[in-house]
């Protein structure tokens, strides 16, 4: 085997069966990494039949993790003893977190949460990183309203929005960010210092491009706590095909916004325990 990397819910697993770790080893799982388009908060090292390690490859593997650090992925090592106390007295143990249990790498599992809770944290969490958007994408200061429960009669008026799917063991619906034209044009001029003053086509775009940073920004912190969100690339939808209408067995929560340039709303849409 040498090595093999494997997609765990919430990690990557790379795990070698190697006695001894050169850094030829080390080069190409670090090239099988790269190859890896999905995002996770974690990756840990299974070294557990590494007896040895040459000294390049522990350097290489600091390198590893600290670049690894700065993109806000951890990086964890599952050792032996023999390979522990190497790594230590090379003065290595502080830069490589290194333990003999699994368990005390990966995310405390929190107790199971009911719909109401889990719908809340999300809510407040996507409230928060809207807000932090706004402000230093747009410059702009928004304030949101009280939320209320999507009927078919109460949607707000828009005239462009743009919608994500959300997946995850916690939590699955939709985000829907949208605007009346007269609030996403002084709003999309900020984003790009531009001087748009009409509705086109060419600039659809941008309320997709806003929808992705929340949803990244708010990403962050809901798989911190045990999420596990997974995401698809929004769509662009006109106003007018925004459906009012419900889907059995799913929720629809408005979040109303203000800001100096005028009105927009988020929606989150989520699936319920039983069809309302």
């Amino acid at each position: 085997m040498t090595f093999q990397v494997q997609a765990q819910p919430g990690y990557l697993m790379v795990q070698s069966d190697v006695a001894w770790l050169d850094d030829k080893i080390v080069h190409e799982i670090e090239a099988e990494l790269k190859q890896r388009t999905e995002k996770v908060p974690l990756i840990i090292f299974d070294f557990q039949t590494v007896g040895e390690m040459h000294p390049q490859a522990m350097r290489s593997l600091a390198r590893i993790t600290n670049e690894y650090s700065a993109t806000e992925t951890k990086t964890a090592f599952l050792v032996n003893e023999k390979l522990f106390n190497f790594i230590s007295s090379n003065g290595m143990d502080r830069i490589l977190r290194c333990v003999g249990d699994l368990k005390e790498f990966l995310p405390k599992q929190s107790s199971p949460r009911d719909e109401k809770s889990r719908t809340l944290e999300f809510l407040n969490i996507t409230l928060d990183a809207a807000v932090h958007t706004f402000k230093v994408a747009t410059k702009t200061i928004i304030n949101a309203n009280k939320t209320f429960v999507k009927t078919t009669s109460n949607c707000p008026a828009h005239d462009l929005a743009a919608t994500v799917s959300i997946h995850s063991p916690e939590y699955n619906g939709t985000l829907i960010l949208a605007f009346p034209s007269k609030t996403y044009l002084p709003v999309l001029n900020r984003l790009t210092g531009g001087s748009f003053d009409e509705l086109t086509p060419e600039i659809r775009d941008g309320v997709a491009e806003l929808l992705n940073i929340v949803l990244g920004q708010a990403k962050t912190q809901l798989n911190q706590r045990g999420f596990q969100i997974q995401q698809s690339l929004p769509t662009i939808i006109d106003g007018g095909k925004v459906n009012p209408a419900l889907t059995p067995g799913f929720r629809s929560i408005i979040i109303p916004f203000n800001c100096d340039v005028g009105d927009f709303f988020i929606e989150l849409t989520n699936k319920t325990a039983t069809p309302s």
